[in-house]
């Protein structure tokens, strides 16, 4: 009885924290409980990968997160197993959107290269970086198209040349572009004569060939992250294992086996709450940044 008020009293409370996140007027206690929920932070990190994150879809996925452990902890009768559910309910919406952001990071450099290639290839006739955009547009493709076609609008704009590149520049945020994007200024200072349409290439095949070795590192490192998946299996398998040969020799003396007694319940959370932390921290150190480069 005294655990089922428990379960009670904590949804209740997790219902009230949750519900508080809908504000009526856009006052300061309102931001500060939707700071306090992690809402404003998370809600900044989508609007950065152009999602609208709203409070309803927020709570769906804190929800589904904490509804799974209060299930977990409802089946093995360890209220423990609640608690960090609700800790870990509002670090998954920040887990889903640094996926989203490696996955398109990752999209935008693989394709970077072919299309800086098919731009390079229309210098030498047409001698400007707006008529060579506009006739290399209708051939490019993929992820990285946009912000070729970004940049052709501001120059069409006509919106200075330095201050479009560095716009695009900031958007792509790869040190060999910003190397490309100073030699394509001077091709429109000195004109695009075949040493400086030479050199823009040589550059380009610099960045294909960085873009390739970060593609092999980066296969590389899902191999090791596999492993910490099989560390995780294995840390996980020892408990249940001694708790089967415990309880059929507990149940011949009519005894409570360890993962049944207090300790045991600690000893079941803790756990949940290492492997969260370790596969939180697991793309932090076994996975490229791809936004310092």
């Amino acid at each position: 009885m005294i655990t089922t008020w428990l379960y009670v009293i904590s949804g209740l409370i997790v219902s009230i924290g949750l519900f508080s996140l809908f504000p009526t007027h856009k006052n300061d206690r309102a931001v500060q409980v939707r700071r306090l929920y992690g809402f404003e932070d998370t809600q900044k990190q989508a609007m950065e990968l152009g999602i609208r994150l709203t409070v309803k879809h927020y709570l769906i996925l804190v929800t589904i997160s904490v509804s799974s452990g209060v299930l977990a902890a409802w089946m093995t009768k360890n209220i423990l197993l609640a608690g960090v559910a609700v800790g870990v309910g509002f670090m998954v919406p920040k887990m889903i959107l640094s996926s989203i952001r490696y996955k398109r990071r990752k999209e935008l450099l693989m394709n970077l290269p072919s299309n800086l290639r098919v731009l390079a290839s229309k210098f030498r006739d047409n001698k400007s970086l707006r008529m060579s955009l506009q006739m290399s547009l209708p051939v490019m493709d993929g992820v990285s198209k946009p912000h070729f076609q970004n940049l052709y609008d501001a120059l069409r704009l006509n919106v200075p040349q330095t201050t479009a590149l560095n716009q695009m520049k900031k958007n792509i945020g790869f040190s060999k572009f910003d190397d490309l994007c100073e030699k394509i200024t001077m091709g429109q200072h000195d004109g695009y004569h075949a040493r400086v349409v030479e050199g823009i290439r040589k550059t380009i095949d610099d960045i294909d060939f960085d873009i390739q070795h970060l593609q092999r590192l980066d296969i590389d490192n899902r191999k090791k992250r596999f492993i910490v998946y099989l560390i995780f299996g294995i840390c996980w398998a020892f408990p249940f294992l001694f708790g089967y040969m415990e309880s059929e020799i507990a149940a011949e003396f009519g005894m409570v086996t360890t993962l049944h007694s207090p300790i045991g319940k600690i000893l079941i959370a803790s756990m949940c709450l290492n492997t969260f932390i370790g596969f939180f921290k697991r793309d932090k150190f076994l996975r490229l940044n791809l936004d310092d480069l």
